[in-house]
C-alpha cells in the first residue's frame, strides 16, 4: 500500500513498525462468522516501504521491494522527483509474522519505477526496464 494506512482501515493483530510510506498487508482467509462465506482478515503488517511493488510469495516467505520512487507528479519536474527519491530495498519477509528475515541494505543505489519481482525454483529476480537485470540468489 501507497501511503500511511487510513485510520478507518481495519486493524492488524500484528504491526512490524510505523509506515508513513507505505506498507506490504497481509490477510487470512476466514469464514464469516454469520454466514460462513470466506472473508479476509488482517493478518500482518509490515513497517515503512517507500511505495512498494507487488509481493511474490515462496515457501513462507515474502519478498517485497520497497522501490524508493517519489510518486509526486504534479507540480514536480523530473528533477525534484530525483532528488526526494531513494534507493530501492529489497525484503525477504516471514509470512507468519511479517518480521524481516532479510534486506537489501545499501546493495541497490538507485530508486526502481516499472519494477518487478519474479520466482523460479533458487533464485530470485527484480527486472527493471531501461537497466540492468538484477539477481539475488535466494534459497527457498
Amino acid at each position: 500500500m501507497w501511503g500511511p494506512v487510513s485510520e478507518s482501515a481495519p486493524k492488524f493483530p500484528i504491526h512490524n513498525g510505523s509506515n508513513p510510506h507505505g506498507s506490504v498487508m497481509a490477510f487470512k482467509i476466514q469464514p464469516d462468522g454469520d454466514s460462513y462465506k470466506p472473508s479476509l482478515q488482517p493478518a500482518w503488517i509490515s513497517a515503512d516501504f517507500n511505495l512498494p511493488d507487488p509481493v511474490v510469495i515462496a515457501n513462507g516467505v515474502v519478498f517485497a521491494l520497497s522501490t524508493g520512487e517519489n510518486a509526486q507528479q504534479t507540480g514536480s519536474t523530473d528533477e525534484k522527483r530525483m532528488q526526494s527519491a531513494r534507493p530501492a530495498v529489497l525484503y525477504a519477509l516471514d509470512a507468519r509474522s511479517g518480521k524481516v528475515l532479510y534486506q537489501s541494505g545499501s546493495a541497490i543505489t538507485s530508486w526502481v519505477h516499472f519494477s518487478g519481482l519474479a520466482v523460479s525454483m533458487f533464485l530470485m529476480a527484480r527486472f527493471m526496464p531501461w537497466t540492468t537485470i538484477r539477481k539475488f540468489t535466494v534459497l527457498v
